[in-house]
This record gives structure tokens, sequence and C-alpha cells, in this order.
């Protein structure tokens, strides 16, 4: 489980070269999403300090009435009542 999320709901990594922030006020989703990302990534994640640093990729999640919402770059993606968005 990750335990390296930011106190602002964001939770930013290196990985492959690529520098990732994922983001969320639910804290519950964002310790999903990162640990997901842990996963996914095979454990290739270095976890940047520096929350206020420069993200190449953020993706921000959340979660209203029941629906789940994507956004990559500030930018709405998806949306969807599953959380396999």
């Amino acid at each position: 489980m990750v335990t390296s999320l930011s106190q602002n709901g964001r939770f930013t990594f290196e990985s492959y070269g690529f520098r990732v922030s994922l983001e969320s006020d639910n804290g519950a989703l964002l310790t999903k999403a990162a640990d997901i990302a842990r996963e996914a990534l095979v454990g290739r994640i270095s976890l940047i300090e520096n929350q206020s640093s420069f993200a190449g990729y953020r993706f921000g999640l959340a979660l209203k009435d029941g629906v789940y919402y994507l956004y990559q770059n500030g930018e709405l993606t998806n949306h969807s009542p599953s959380e396999y968005l």
C-alpha cells in the first residue's frame, strides 16, 4: 500500500523517465489509484518528495454523486458509474 500521499491530495512519481501526478480530494480514491499505478508499473516508481514540482502528466480523479470522473492535465476525459474508467 502506498503511504506517501501528500496532504494536498497529490501523489507524484517518476517511472520509465516520465513524471506523473495523481490528484484527488478523495483520499481513498487517490490511495487506490496510487496502488494500481505501482502494480501496473511493476513497482518501478520513484516517489517525488517535492509534490509541487512539475509533472508532465497530471491525472485527476473525482467521485461525485456516484459517478467517477477522470481528468488528464485538467481536461475531463471520461466519466462512469464504475470505478473502472
